[in-house]
């Protein structure tokens, strides 16, 4: 598996349980093992990972 390949499901309970009104894209980069969950705090520049 390469870098954008990984899909990342989220449950849409979790998302409302988070106070999220929409899902939020998380881009995959270089490091797979580094992928972020949506949190109340998370803005979408703090859930893209960058190389």
């Amino acid at each position: 598996m390469k870098a954008g390949d990984q899909l990342l499901t989220v449950d849409l309970k979790q998302i409302e349980d988070a106070g999220l009104s929409t899902i939020t894209p998380v881009i995959i980069t270089s490091a797979p093992e580094k992928i972020v969950t949506p949190t109340k705090a998370a803005t979408m520049d703090d859930i893209i990972l960058e190389n």
